[in-house]
């Protein structure tokens, strides 16, 4: 009996085991697309410096391919610290927060955030150091105009997290600190933009 017989006469089997293994191929590939997973999301929009609650956070199941890496759960999330303002519906990651470890060092009316701090300030962050903080001085400016901009006087550095390498291959560096609740949305909104100037002296620096 000859091989091509043979093959001819289970063509049917053939055929239904290749079919079998491509719905297996395209249920394995789908499979990330259709199954989800918890996420944690806010309810409503809430301030930089704010400490999570049950309150302020929903579960949502999300498609697992939607979900980036860091996506936290409801029960993470809770009584963590926001980095900045945050709308309504934001899903909570780890880039967002910081953990509730930190509002261990922070007094009574003051709260954790993270800022870019310049490579001449970095000296100055020391641990428990007292710091003024300042927006350097915009490109777009008035001429003449050398002053920076004075954001709070009551900084108090937390931590000095980690350096990084700016486009000119300056050093800045992350930085922890305290400071009050009144003020960190507007600290915040100018360390997304540039790496603040830290001094330990309350005159402004000049460029």
């Amino acid at each position: 009996m000859s091989l091509r017989y043979v093959l001819w006469r289970a063509r049917y089997a053939i055929a239904a085991a290749c079919f079998a293994l491509a719905i297996a191929v395209i249920v394995a590939e789908a499979a990330p697309h259709y199954s989800t997973v918890s996420a944690a999301r806010l309810r409503h929009g809430v301030e930089a410096g704010h400490v999570l609650a049950n309150a302020d956070i929903e579960t949502v199941e999300l498609p697992r391919a939607a979900v980036p890496e860091g996506t936290l759960t409801a029960a993470q999330a809770t009584s963590r610290l926001t980095l900045g303002p945050l709308p309504a519906g934001t899903v909570l990651s780890v880039g967002l927060l910081r953990g509730p470890d930190v509002l261990d060092a922070v007094s009574d009316g003051r709260v954790a955030v993270t800022i870019m701090l310049s490579e001449l300030s970095v000296p100055l962050a020391r641990q428990g150091a007292r710091l003024a903080l300042y927006a350097p001085v915009s490109s777009t400016a008035t001429p003449g105009n050398t002053e920076a901009t004075l954001l709070t006087r009551e900084a108090v550095v937390l931590a000095l997290r980690k350096e990084k390498a700016g486009p000119g291959g300056e050093q800045h560096a992350l930085c922890d600190i305290a400071i009050p609740a009144e003020v960190a949305s507007v600290v915040l909104a100018h360390a997304a933009a540039t790496p603040l100037v830290a001094s330990t002296h309350l005159s402004p620096p000049r460029s």
